[in-house]
C-alpha cells in the first residue's frame, strides 16, 4: 500500500534504490530529451539544430554535376537542384548552396596541399643534385 508523497517512486528490488516511475515529471522530460536528442543525431531534418545528412543518391548526382562543370550555381540552378534532389530525401536551397561552396574549398585546399608537395620535392632533389651537397661527404687526403 502506498503512502501519500509515494505515488512517484516504484520501490527497486535492491534495496535503498528507489527511481522515479514513469508518471514523475522529470523522469518522463529525460525520456523527452533523450527522443529529441536521438532525432537530431539521425538527422531527420526536423527542428532547428539539426544537420543536413545527404543520401548516396544526393551526393551522387551533386558530384556529377561539379564533375561536369557546374561549380558555383545561380539562385535559380539552386532551386531547380533543390527540387530535382528532394525527389530523393529532405534538401533545402541552403543545403545546395553551402554544399558547392564546400566542396570547392576542398577541391583548392587539395590542389594547394598538391602543389606545395611537389614544391618541397622539386627542393628536395635539387638539393640533392646541387654541387655543394654530399649526402655522404668524402674527405681528401693528401698523399
Amino acid at each position: 500500500m502506498q503512502t501519500e508523497g509515494d505515488d512517484n517512486i516504484t520501490k527497486s528490488p535492491i534495496p535503498f534504490i528507489n527511481t522515479p516511475s514513469l508518471r514523475d515529471p522529470l523522469r518522463s522530460n529525460l525520456i523527452n530529451y533523450r527522443k529529441m536528442s536521438a532525432t537530431r543525431l539521425s538527422n531527420s531534418g526536423s527542428g532547428g539544430g539539426s544537420r543536413w545528412c545527404p543520401t548516396p543518391e544526393q551526393v551522387m548526382l551533386l558530384e556529377g554535376m561539379y564533375r561536369g562543370g557546374l561549380k558555383t550555381p545561380t539562385a535559380s540552378q539552386i532551386q531547380q537542384i533543390t527540387a530535382r534532389l528532394s525527389l530523393y530525401g529532405k534538401i533545402q536551397g541552403k543545403n545546395v548552396f553551402y554544399w558547392f561552396q564546400n566542396h570547392k574549398a576542398r577541391d583548392r585546399q587539395k590542389v594547394r596541399k598538391k602543389l606545395l608537395a611537389m614544391y618541397q620535392h622539386q627542393r628536395l632533389l635539387t638539393s640533392y643534385n646541387s654541387p655543394c651537397y654530399h649526402p655522404f661527404p668524402i674527405q681528401v687526403t693528401s698523399s
